[in-house]
């Protein structure tokens, strides 16, 4: 199963997150890359980023399935503490994870 690919995203399906694979449509999948702001990193046809990425718009409501689905048209915006290329720091990477974790607890406990 895939983990995360938001840089210094450690959640997994296995760790009970919802993982999306990148879009096969180029503009949308560009927008992905783009947001994600990983550098010279091309995803495979098994990347994915979490659920946690993606703000509640994002996600069909009302599913009789009780599934977060993202809608057709989603685009991962939050990207916690991931600063511009070549300003990352150790500091700032333990942040990022701490606050996926803290971030993906939360939603866990609203499901």
């Amino acid at each position: 199963m895939p983990t995360c690919a938001a840089p210094n995203c450690t959640n997994s399906h296995m760790k009970g997150f919802r993982v999306f694979v990148f879009p096969k449509d180029e503009g949308r999948r560009k927008q992905w890359l783009i947001n994600c702001r990983r550098d010279n990193w091309k995803p495979t046809a098994f990347s994915a980023l979490c659920e946690v990425h993606f703000e509640a718009s994002q996600f069909e409501e009302h599913r009789l399935d009780g599934k977060r689905k993202l809608k057709p048209n989603a685009i991962p915006t939050l990207f916690f503490n991931v600063p511009k290329p070549h300003a990352r720091t150790e500091v700032m990477r333990k942040t990022n994870i701490a606050l996926c974790s803290i971030i993906g607890k939360i939603l866990h406990v609203l499901k």
